[in-house]
């Protein structure tokens, strides 16, 4: 069922634009008042400049300093430094920032799951400024699910902790205070929420994940000879909207639990488990089995886990012109060759955009059965900044040796391809983070 985004419960629209604008001019200066943030991003802009002029200097200690320093700065750089394919640099920048882009975009892409932290300046506000607040400042989506569920579509005041708060901790402890409940797995992946008692279950926070714990299942099955019973426990993970992790790995060899009595439970499996969120859903299932313990034990004191997860760092863009014409045009960037085949237009109705993406750095970790889970966004772009969303469909096909494949489909466009450029946005590489969970206190069945 399609439901109508939360923009519609917006107080102010101009509020609210301005408020993202803001968040996006100055990411982390949120924290600052706006003119320290202003002036904060002029001396960075100006110091990273400097450095970029500093990998050229004629002493290599010097550009090794200046490089040295760069990465120091970390992902916040990022903003201010040009591709490393511009024209106006030399080759030896060139050579350095295709070291140094890829570091800091993979440390971003790392950060990034430390989670959203939302700054809240007033103890007292209607949900839907709350709403929007964590809306805007977050890029999670919200969705209204109370006009499905037939209910009252009211808007009361809410009391919130000030200061700069998690994003999954927060949302649940106020929604809930509220007399509301979270759906986190909506279609277009969003968050929705309703009237209804908050769930009672178990929830673990680790920065942009939640852990739910469900349910406990104690197990015995007398058809296999030497079945060991076992206990096992069904954990609901969620992500962040925002994120799009490409795999998720459950590391077995960590997972460890222990009795009320202080007795270890053996571990069963899974031993090591690869998954990955179908389509746009947010959340996915952990199943923990354990050697059930004594019955002399009524409860498990904790519960630990580490799961490796598998996240797109930088993000490539590439832009395609005279579509018509275009065919075997080769652009390169981060690492990345897009080669754009053709533009087919033969089929009435339906254009096709098919292209080559080669990976040619290789200690970039994209490992070949991954690559044709990489999520590439595309869309056709006209004249006057009109934006058609690709959505007929795509076929992907790995050709080994760092090269995919594709064709993705755009349906009943206005206008010729002579009317549009085309964008492709490709992520330029992997990076690994772990994350850690537990939980303590869990009755046994």
């Amino acid at each position: 069922m399609q439901h109508e985004p939360f923009d519609r419960h917006s107080k102010s629209l101009l509020r609210s634009i301005t408020y993202a604008l803001l968040i996006a001019t100055i990411g982390t200066c949120a924290l600052v008042s706006p003119l320290k943030c202003f002036a904060a991003e002029d001396d960075l802009r100006a110091k990273v400049s400097s450095l970029l002029a500093a990998l050229d200097a004629a002493d290599p200690s010097d550009r090794d300093a200046a490089e040295t320093e760069l990465k120091k700065i970390g992902h916040e750089a990022l903003p201010f430094l040009p591709k490393e394919d511009d024209r106006d640099l030399s080759a030896e920048q060139k050579l350095r920032l295709s070291r140094i882009i890829p570091m800091l975009w993979d440390s971003k892409a790392k950060a990034s799951v430390d989670g959203s932290m939302i700054l809240i300046e007033k103890e007292e506000m209607l949900l839907s400024d709350f709403l929007t607040l964590f809306q805007e400042a977050s890029g999670n989506r919200f969705v209204d699910l109370r006009p499905d569920l037939k209910q009252e579509i009211d808007d009361p005041m809410i009391t919130v902790k000030k200061g700069t708060q998690p994003f999954w901790k927060t949302l649940d402890e106020t929604i809930g205070k509220a007399g509301f409940v979270l759906y986190p797995n909506q279609p277009n992946r969003a968050i929705g929420f309703a009237h209804g008692a908050p769930i009672a279950s178990p929830v673990f926070y680790s920065g942009a994940f939640r852990f739910r714990l469900d349910r406990v299942i104690a197990r015995r099955d007398f058809g296999l000879a030497n079945e060991v019973p076992s206990c096992q426990f069904d954990v609901t993970l969620q992500v962040e909207p925002r994120l799009h992790p490409i795999q998720i790995q459950l590391v077995g060899e960590q997972c460890r639990a222990m009795g009320n009595d202080k007795s270890a439970l053996e571990y069963l499996g899974p031993k090591r488990a690869f998954m990955t969120f179908e389509d746009d859903s947010i959340q996915l299932t952990l199943p923990l089995r354990f050697q059930s313990p004594p019955r002399s034990v009524e409860s498990v004191r904790e519960i630990k886990g580490v799961l490796d997860v598998l996240l797109p760092s930088q993000k490539a863009v590439f832009t395609f012109e005279e579509l018509s014409k275009a065919k075997e045009v080769t652009k390169s960037d981060s690492g990345l060759a897009v080669t754009l085949r053709e533009f087919d237009t033969t089929e009435e109705g339906v254009w096709a955009a098919r292209f080559i993406v080669e990976r040619k750095t290789a200690e970039r970790e994209t490992e070949s059965y991954l690559q044709t889970e990489l999520k590439n966004e595309l869309f056709l772009e006209a004249s006057d900044g009109r934006k058609v969303i690709q959505d007929g469909g795509m076929n992907s096909q790995d050709l080994g040796d760092g090269r995919t494949e594709y064709e993705y489909l755009f349906v009943d466009v206005p206008g010729t391809p002579h009317d549009y450029k085309l964008i492709v946005q490709i992520p330029a590489g992997l990076v690994r983070a772990p994350i850690e969970f537990e939980f303590e206190d869990i009755p046994l069945p």
